[in-house]
């Protein structure tokens, strides 16, 4: 998730007449948090447009679960299926096992076989499986617990991961894309697959969005730009400017944008499971359905999506067996067709992030506690002492 912005307010006190001061004119953009494109420090988030401290930070994966821990220790949990996720690739689902300390790092959520973080000073270093290119340079072996640091020429803003391909948005607004290009998602000719960052066609941005078979991104104009064969299919037609963009997510089908004041909106073909009108086809529909106060958006790739709100709680809706019974009802399994919810997720304490991997999402409470929810014979059989069924509970501490 991107590093975003504070309120203009709270940065440069208000204006003469007592309103918020006016934004300078080098720090205002579609992309903010808050009033005014202006960084959170490191290890702060952007929450219902003002930063906020977080200090425990979460990555699901589909057997596998890392928390960094306010001291800045890395833990992790699991069946390693991908073996450099977790130390000597052993199986660590009995108990929490220390990756390693990352003091200073921001863990960056990701479902697969890897994992990054953003250091300190704008570094990014990834981990894990290779196998894909994902990792941002060549490897030895398809995996590398070491860690290995993509060679970027300036500190990046913002680093986003995706399910092929990875993309940065450095400080000089330039965005560097890495790892597969079967469908000219890095912006060059689809036969080049690239272990190394290379240099996106886009204009100075100040977001960007890899998805799956294509990458977009948000100029300082508010312009959206989308590049790779699945842009075309999925956005045939010029997609809207925006402004005051706070979170940009990417799907196969999908393109959602999260402004500042929480209100979620979206172009693209999923429209049964985002509850979109098939009339809403390339025009940038509103998810009206949501109250405002969303602050991420996040789907579980089985057609179940969660909306953390400003308050902390987390709205759950889709198909039914997506969801499983403690949150779509007694009637889950033969909801499978039928778009239900929005619900809020029964058990589960205010929440500050959220994540989800292929069989479970997490979150992390203000308190620093984790707690997770679905379906996973790893994840969540293994923490929680039960065979495979839908589960909400405490994993952490």
């Amino acid at each position: 998730p991107a590093v975003l912005v504070t309120s203009c307010s709270s940065v440069h006190g208000p204006s003469a007449d007592g309103g918020p001061a006016p934004c300078p004119e080098e720090l205002d953009s579609p992309l903010a948090c808050g009033a005014c494109d202006r960084a959170c420090d490191r290890n702060q988030w952007c929450v219902a447009g003002r930063c906020q401290d977080l200090t425990t930070q979460i990555s699901v994966g589909a057997s596998h679960l890392l928390v960094r821990t306010p001291e800045g220790e890395l833990l992790g949990v699991g069946e390693s299926f991908f073996p450099a996720i977790l130390p000597d690739g052993l199986d660590r689902s009995e108990g929490w096992t220390t990756v390693r300390n990352l003091p200073g790092a921001r863990l960056e959520p990701q479902s697969g076989g890897y994992a990054c973080v953003t250091e300190t000073g704008g570094r990014v270093a990834c981990w894990g499986s290779n196998a894909s290119l994902l990792l941002g340079a060549p490897t030895p072996r398809a995996e590398s617990f070491q860690l290995v640091r993509p060679a970027l020429p300036e500190p990046v803003r913002e680093l986003e991961l995706g399910w092929d391909h990875n993309c940065v948005v450095d400080r000089l607004h330039r965005i560097y894309c890495w790892g597969s290009n079967a469908q000219g998602e890095l912006g060059q000719p689809a036969a080049i697959e690239a272990s190394l960052p290379l240099l996106a066609p886009a204009e100075p941005s100040v977001a960007v969005a890899p998805g799956i078979g294509y990458t977009c991104a948000i100029s300082s104009e508010g312009t959206v730009s989308c590049w790779g064969e699945r842009a075309a299919v999925a956005f045939p037609e010029p997609l809207p400017a925006v402004r005051r963009v706070a979170r940009l997510l990417p799907s196969e089908f999908y393109l959602c944008a999260i402004d500042t004041s929480g209100v979620v909106s979206c172009v693209g073909s999923l429209f049964a499971e985002l509850r979109l009108s098939p009339t809403a086809t390339h025009s940038r529909a509103v998810l009206d359905f949501l109250p405002e106060g969303v602050v991420d958006l996040v789907d579980n790739g089985f057609f179940g999506f969660y909306a953390l709100m400003s308050s902390g709680e987390v709205l759950a809706w889709g198909r039914g067996r997506s969801l499983g019974p403690l949150i779509a009802g007694p009637d889950w399994e033969s909801t499978y067709a039928e778009i239900v919810g929005p619900f809020r997720i029964p058990g589960l304490p205010p929440v500050r992030v959220i994540g989800c991997g292929s069989r479970g999402c997490c979150g992390a409470t203000d308190g620093d506690e984790v707690w997770c929810w679905g379906e996973s014979p790893e994840l969540v059989g293994r923490l929680w002492g039960t065979e495979i069924e839908f589960r909400i509970a405490r994993v952490y501490p």
